[in-house]
């Protein structure tokens, strides 16, 4: 990245704090800025080039990324002002968690890792399998115990002993998939991060769709928000009813299975040989 690039980006980022007037219009410049610093540098490299580079942390570089890819949401809703914006949404997630360090990390009970392995694996025997935010790999050990190669993708780098393959950083920042393709993804994402203008499930299954394609085998922990309470007009909606990746099942879960009590349920996209609705209660006891 030339000097006078990196010159503006300080620049804009010393100026927002004293012309509130033109705050956001500057931050959405700077945001498009890193945007694009991110796809030249690649995968796993933005922290450490913001934390080398940069005089402001990674947490702000995700601020500023933020509120540009979120720019229409915000000039649709009328807010003028830098603050207004991240209020805005800050208001919008209800699961939130930081999108740098995984303070609130919902690990996936044992008992709902083994029930998921007996339930599926009757039907595929995937050779390998990939687990993004592979965490402490609880949700994919059991496929690695019964001889799946995993490739593990998380923020943190603990996730390394519970892979075969393991690929440090956001997986949503993966522009080209250079590994074995996976059989099977198996995932419980985090529900949200700061300034995020969609559910992390959705930019997770976007991700894997645009890398593996919509025949993709797939199980995905989601909050109830992700699939019900749309509107006609949502994208999501529309996104999800006109994709080819088609929900073959549901499995319900009680609003206490995990510590965090949050309304979930596990959506399996096709994998068609299993029953359309399942319902997992005594099973996590």
């Amino acid at each position: 990245m030339n000097k006078s690039l990196i010159k503006q980006i300080k620049e804009l980022h010393s100026s927002i704090s004293k012309d509130s007037k033109n705050s956001l219009k500057k931050a959405l410049k700077l945001g498009g800025i890193l945007q694009e610093q991110k796809k030249e540098i690649g995968f796993g490299n933005f922290t450490h080039w913001v934390e080398k580079t940069l005089p402001f942390s990674e947490r702000t570089a995700q601020r500023y990324l933020a509120v540009n890819r979120n720019k229409e949401r915000i000039e649709e809703s009328g807010v003028t002002t830098l603050y207004e914006a991240y209020e805005l949404l800050k208001s919008k997630l209800p699961y939130q968690q930081n999108s740098t360090k995984k303070d609130s990390t919902v690990y996936t009970p044992k008992k709902v890792s083994e029930y998921l392995y007996k339930l599926i694996s009757p039907h595929i025997s995937p050779e390998t399998v990939l687990d993004p935010g592979i965490g402490k790999g609880s949700l994919s050990m059991l496929w690695r115990e019964n001889g799946a190669s995993i490739i593990g993708s998380d923020i943190e780098s603990h996730g390394k002993k519970y892979s075969d393959l393991f690929l440090l950083g956001k997986f949503e920042e993966i522009e080209k998939w250079e590994w074995e393709k996976p059989d099977l993804i198996i995932c419980n994402p985090p529900f949200n991060a700061y300034g995020e203008g969609k559910l992390y499930p959705e930019i997770f299954l976007r991700k894997m769709i645009e890398l593996f394609g919509e025949k993709q085998k797939i199980v995905l922990v989601v909050p109830m928000g992700f699939r019900l309470n749309q509107r006609v007009t949502s994208e999501r909606w529309n996104w999800l009813s006109n994709s080819k990746c088609k929900i073959t099942s549901i499995i319900s879960l009680p609003i206490d299975c995990f510590k965090a009590k949050f309304h979930t349920e596990i959506l399996i996209f096709n994998i068609p040989k299993l029953k359309p609705h399942y319902f997992l209660y005594e099973e996590i006891k």
